[in-house]
This record gives C-alpha cells, sequence and structure tokens, in this order.
C-alpha cells in the first residue's frame, strides 16, 4: 500500500477505517508513505501486527522534490519510450511537459526508496502481491513502476490497483488543466477504483478504451447510530474539514450574519485545522456575535466519531468547490444528519434533494446557503434523518464497502 500521509500525519484519515480490512484478507501489508520528510513520527499508531509501516524518505520531503523537478527537465524536450503517450498528452505547452517530467521524476525515486526497504524480502513465498496506490498520481505511478521490481524479487503474480479520488481525477481542479501520466497510468494498472460514480464518468468520458479496468468502490465509515435532533429551540450546525479556502467556510460566515435579526437560535461547530483557522476564526468573532460559535480545531478520527455519537447537531454543511465522495459527509448521514452540500463530485451519490439533504449550486451564494440554512431550521426534519441513516445503512458501512472493494481486487 503506498500513501502520501498516512499514517504519520492527519491526512488520508478514512484509511484508519480501511486497513484493518486489508490486515484480515491479506498475510502481510507493506505500508509505504511516500509524501514525508525523513523521520517523521507516527500519529496513528493502532497498526495491526502484520502490518509493517515504513517512510523510505531520505531527507526534507521539499528539497527532493525540487530535484525531481530539476531531473524533470529534460522532458521539456522529449520522453523516453516507456512514457511516449506524454508526447501527445502535453503538446508544446512546456508547463504541462515540466509537470510531466516532475512527476515522472518523483515516482521512479518512490519507486526506488521502497525498493531499497524490501529487496531482502522473498516474494515467491507468496501466492500473489498486490501493489495498490492510494491515488491516482504519485502513488499510482510508484506502484506501476514497482511492478517489475517486485518480479525481479521472485514474485509469482503482481497485479497494480489504484484509488481515485478527486484532484487526482478531475483535470479542471488543476491550474493547468492537466493531470500528467493518464495513459501510461490506465494502460498499466489492473485496476482503477473511483470513490464515486461521477469520478468514473468523468474518466471514461476522456478515456473509454479502459472502460473495463476503472469501477466504482465506495469509502465507508462506521460507528454510527441514528440520533434525534435538537429539542431545546437550538438549531445546531456542523462543518468537519480542512481550513482551506477550496472549503469556502467563509461563505457559510457570510450566510449566518444574512439570519441575524430572524429569531433563531442559531448555534456553529467546526471540527478541523489548517492554514485559514485564525482568519476564519475573526470573521466569525467580528460577524457572528448573535450565535454560539465553537472551533474544535484538529481532531483525531476517532474522536470525531465519538464527538458526533454523544452531541446533537440538526445540519452538517459542507460548501466545498471539489470533492470526490466526502467521507465527512458520510460520517454525518451514519449519525443521522441531515445535510446541505454542494453539487460537485459525488456529493449527489450520497444526498438526494429533499430526501435526505440539501443539495446547492456549486457556485451557492451567501443569499442561497442562508435561505437553505433558514429553511432547514423551520422544518421537521425527522423523516429526513431517517432517511439520511438509512441511506448510510445501505451504501455507506465500511464493513460492506471495503470487504467488497478486497474482493473486487481478488477477482481482477
Amino acid at each position: 500500500m503506498i500513501t502520501t500521509s498516512f499514517p504519520f500525519t492527519s491526512g488520508e484519515p478514512y484509511l484508519e477505517t480501511e486497513l484493518p480490512y486489508a490486515a484480515q484478507s491479506f498475510d502481510r501489508v507493506l505500508l509505504f508513505t511516500i509524501g514525508l520528510d525523513r523521520g517523521a513520527q507516527l500519529r496513528y499508531t493502532d497498526i495491526p501486527q502484520n502490518v509493517i509501516v515504513c517512510n523510505p524518505s531520505k531527507g526534507s520531503a521539499k528539497k527532493a522534490k525540487l530535484l525531481d523537478l530539476i531531473h524533470g527537465l529534460p522532458a521539456l524536450l522529449h520522453f523516453g519510450k516507456k512514457y511516449k503517450s506524454e508526447a501527445a498528452a502535453t503538446g508544446c505547452s512546456p508547463l504541462k511537459r515540466l509537470f510531466a517530467g516532475y512527476l515522472i521524476s518523483r515516482s521512479e525515486r518512490h519507486c526506488n526508496e521502497i525498493y531499497n526497504c524490501i529487496s531482502d524480502i522473498d516474494f515467491s513465498v507468496f501466492d500473489e502481491v498486490v501493489l495498490y496506490g492510494y491515488w491516482l498520481f504519485a502513488a499510482a505511478a510508484t506502484a506501476v513502476l514497482l511492478k517489475e521490481k517486485i518480479y525481479s524479487l521472485g514474485a509469482k503474480k503482481v497485479k497494480v490497483i489504484s484509488r481515485a479520488h478527486s484532484y487526482d481525477v478531475y483535470e479542471y481542479a488543476n491550474r493547468l488543466n492537466f493531470l500528467p501520466l493518464r495513459c501510461f497510468l490506465l494502460k498499466n494498472l489492473d485496476g482503477v477504483y473511483t470513490c464515486s460514480e461521477n469520478g468514473r464518468e468523468y474518466i471514461l468520458k476522456k478515456h473509454p478504451e479502459y472502460s473495463d479496468k476503472i469501477s466504482v468502490s465506495y469509502l465507508g465509515t462506521e460507528g454510527g447510530i441514528f440520533t434525534k435532533g435538537s429539542d431545546d429551540g437550538v438549531f445546531r450546525i456542523l462543518t468537519c474539514s480542512r481550513t482551506i479556502p477550496l472549503k469556502r467556510l467563509d461563505r457559510l460566515v457570510r450566510a449566518l450574519v444574512l439570519l441575524d435579526g430572524k429569531g433563531l437560535k442559531l448555534s456553529w461547530t467546526h471540527i478541523g485545522d489548517g492554514p485559514s483557522l485564525d482568519e476564519i476564526k475573526l470573521l466569525a468573532d467580528e460577524k457572528l456575535g448573535f450565535m454560539n460559535v465553537s472551533f474544535k480545531g484538529e481532531m483525531a478520527h476517532d474522536d470525531v466519531i465519538d464527538y458526533m455519537r454523544e452531541n446533537t447537531f440538526d445540519l452538517f454543511v459542507n460548501v466545498s468547490q471539489r470533492e470526490g465522495l466526502p467521507v465527512s459527509v458520510m460520517e454525518a448521514i451514519s449519525f443521522g444528519i441531515v445535510c446541505a452540500v454542494t453539487d460537485v463530485g459525488g456529493c449527489r451519490e450520497i444526498i438526494t434533494d429533499g430526501v435526505n439533504g440539501f443539495v446547492l449550486p456549486c457556485d451557492v451564494s451567501d443569499e442561497e446557503l442562508s435561505r437553505c440554512i433558514f429553511c432547514a431550521s423551520q422544518k421537521d426534519l425527522s423523516e429526513m434523518r431517517r432517511n439520511a441513516f438509512d441511506i448510510w445503512q445501505k451504501k455507506f458501512t465500511a464493513s460492506k464497502n471495503y470487504s467488497g472493494f478486497i474482493n473486487k481486487t481478488g477477482n481482477i
């Protein structure tokens, strides 16, 4: 398994739920994290016994990536035979060619770093080896490059698969409107598992020739129980995300300002940390003195689940500009919390407007969001809460989805 941060930093928290299912299904799991500085400390320590975690980095991640960029400069002129599809994909754009060269150089470096960690393992004792890149980007490219090296260490059968989430799927999310190595990855991967139907359709629209390799495999959550909403006249709003511009928490603040004087008792709780946290706190302090606001900061994944279970919330809000299939929304509906989401990525695959929540335009205005919150506060949400919980049980439980994912990988 190749990740970019888990289990060392707060990124990829959903792997905390997935990893035990992989550990139950394979003799050994070797987990390599490729986006870190040397000596990074483990954040998640509840590692199954048959999982070996390794950070193969030799030094500073930023310095290594800068060198990858330098080593990728030859791509401005040509690509090697292995990556010849990039010539057509990048065209005459020097920035696209440099981006592709950078990713090639980086992935080859990660491949060599991991190989140095496993070169003394006799893979012939295993019936099969699965190389699993968690993102359809550097992790997947590294996994593809490792395949030949794993065979050189005695492996009998090697499969290479990748998850595909959001930034690694939607090219428009990149400032160049481009993601490198698409054809190289789709040609060489044995299976690509998008986290939403929307993601699968997006890839297939551009690469229909790989329809047999691309399927949907939802992520999942556990620990949910049906909860009731507030009964004390306070309408409680919850958000849970990194505090970055992409999540548009400032828009929520401005929408809440418009509810001042409407006769509502409001409460907003935010879980999550990030570079924009102080800015959002300051904005809330200036604008939301008429209501209760609480910033909980970063919380461990298990603590987030416990917090949702032990407290009452009426509406979960996610007005992100981009999503794959937000796990935070899955977690909210696992407690019967009605959700308001923007119509991005696969959000409609979790939330059906008027059934278990509200679907807002991607470019939702402050006024539209404010009206949505006001209308939700005036409704009896009990039926929508039940619908939310039922949809979670049917489509987004960890036990069903991760077991099914592992079965799919075995049938490639």
